[in-house]
């Protein structure tokens, strides 16, 4: 199987209203998100003159990308202040104006809905998706904390995820966590009980999750490392996330906003080069693969964090082992095909482990290497080499997981 499509990797902007971005062309903006390793942006459009719109559109084509359109017109604000008479009349026009581009991915209707906008949002979600059934309404949720349930008019956060995706009939879920950037993790447990809660709800309601991530740092979060954002992207993968979206692109003007890919001089920094290694790495790399898997299970390794059960044999892996008891995430998936996948990966943002691998008798696995192609998986020589069980005839492969890092594998057949 040839894998062509990359892997969604997205991102939050501030040039709407941030000075440094008026004076950057459409050629200029869309570049700079293609060099970062975006393939799907949220693009701000002014009501009042479409015609930057249609240049972000045409430019983001000739790279690849496609763009969710920020317009008042599509935004619920728009619904709740001028009624839905007018909110029809002007996603008609969106639609007309943009809906037939082959960049246009869809229109963004809000951000974490408050409990009192809540039914409004999702009657914008279900007029979008009926004036443009082959677009993508996009609203981003809010992420799961115990003190947030008023806020979000729900005392758990699985129901409030499967009323949203039925009534707005949404095409997809998406969400934002940063709390994993809180030092010393104590914010872990959240982080990955919501990447639990989305990657089942999806499962549920047969709808994909991006995962909103941090690459910059503000309030008291912390300003990520190349790791740090290695270990963001690769975690949300190994939870099923069908893409990723990195808050924030450039420098919002006021509050502690920090280390920022672009600064507030509109200057490039050396977070822009150390965020584009990383997305552009991934797909080249096996996002392309990974673009086209479907989870099935998900396990934690040594140790569990949001609820993740440990680790349990599955598909062809009988056992993982981790040197220093390193923590560890292992996961299976399928593609349309019904092949079988697994991957391993890193649960830390500073540890290297030596990754002990045992699969059942008879199986064999393929690996997949740079280029998004699979090939013989290489093990260390003994004594952590690979070597024969001591029970049974499973097979064991040992191989080094710097921290963050993920391998994926195949399970091969006769076919």
């Amino acid at each position: 199987m040839e894998y062509t499509k990359n892997f969604t990797i997205s991102g939050w902007s501030c040039r709407a209203w941030s000075s440094h971005g008026r004076n950057h062309s459409p050629a200029e903006v869309v570049k700079e998100w293609h060099d970062l390793g975006l393939t799907l942006m949220i693009a701000y459009s002014d009501s009042k003159d479409w015609s930057r719109t249609h240049a972000l559109l045409d430019e983001a084509h000739k790279h690849g990308m496609k763009l969710i359109i920020q317009d008042w017109g599509a935004n619920v604000d728009n619904l709740i202040v001028n009624g839905e008479e007018h909110y029809r009349e002007s996603m008609k026009k969106l639609v007309d104006e943009f809906g037939s581009h082959p960049a246009t991915f869809g229109f963004y209707v809000t951000d974490e809905p408050h409990v009192d906008n809540l039914e409004d949002t999702l009657k914008a979600c279900r007029i979008n998706n009926e004036l443009a059934p082959h677009l993508t309404a996009y609203i981003n949720l809010l992420p799961w904390f115990d003190w947030i349930a008023e806020r979000m008019g729900t005392k758990e956060y699985a129901p409030y995820l499967d009323k949203v995706v039925k009534e707005g009939e949404l095409k997809l879920l998406s969400y934002d966590c940063y709390t994993q950037m809180y030092a010393n993790k104590v914010g872990y447990n959240d982080y990955f009980n919501n990447l639990r809660e989305q990657s089942l709800a999806s499962k549920r309601n047969n709808v994909p999750f991006y995962n909103i991530v941090l690459c910059t740092g503000h309030y008291d979060y912390m300003c990520p490392t190349k790791d740090d954002l290695l270990w963001q992207l690769n975690t949300s993968v190994a939870h099923g996330a069908k893409g990723v979206s990195w808050f924030i692109i450039d420098t919002p003007d006021g509050h502690n906003y920090r280390n920022a890919p672009i600064n507030l001089l509109g200057e490039r920094t050396s977070e822009y080069y150390t965020l584009g290694e990383v997305n552009r790495t991934f797909n080249e790399y096996h996002g392309r693969v990974f673009a086209a898997l479907t989870l099935d299970e998900c396990y934690h390794v040594c140790e569990s964090y949001g609820g993740v059960p440990l680790f349990k044999p599955f598909g062809c892996v009988a056992n993982i082992e981790s040197r220093g008891n390193v923590p560890l995430i292992a996961s299976g998936y399928h593609n349309d095909e019904g092949e079988k996948f697994f991957a391993i990966c890193n649960n830390t943002t500073d540890t290297t482990t030596c990754v002990s691998l045992t699969i059942n008798e008879g199986a064999e696995i393929s690996r997949c290497y740079f280029g998004n192609r699979f090939g013989r998986p290489t093990s260390l020589t003994d004594p952590v080499g690979e070597r024969e069980n001591k029970v049974g005839n499973t097979k064991t492969y040992t191989f080094f997981l710097s921290a963050g890092q993920i391998a994926l594998f195949k399970e091969e057949t006769d076919k």
